[in-house]
């Protein structure tokens, strides 16, 4: 299931027990288009150069990317109708 991106990071803050600059501090949120089930469209990725361009390499959806029922529009996932 697809969520917003701060739908992501509040759910991911709360499971973690941090705050969100904290979570801030250390991880980035950046879309993701793999195939895992789990998978809501977002990555929180350790918050260095080289994990942000590996996951934008192999994770990164492109636009028109379609994900359970949304779509990659370049900033955010959008439901598709």
């Amino acid at each position: 299931m697809v969520v917003k991106k701060q739908t992501f990071e509040r759910q991911y803050t709360k499971r973690s027990g941090i705050t969100l600059q904290q979570y801030r501090k250390w991880k980035a949120t950046l879309p993701c288009n793999c195939d895992f089930e789990s998978c809501q469209g977002w990555a929180a990725v350790p918050n260095n150069k080289i994990c942000i361009k590996d996951h934008e390499f192999f994770h990164a959806p492109h636009i028109g990317d379609k994900k359970n029922g949304y779509i990659w529009n370049g900033e955010d996932w959008e439901r598709v109708k």
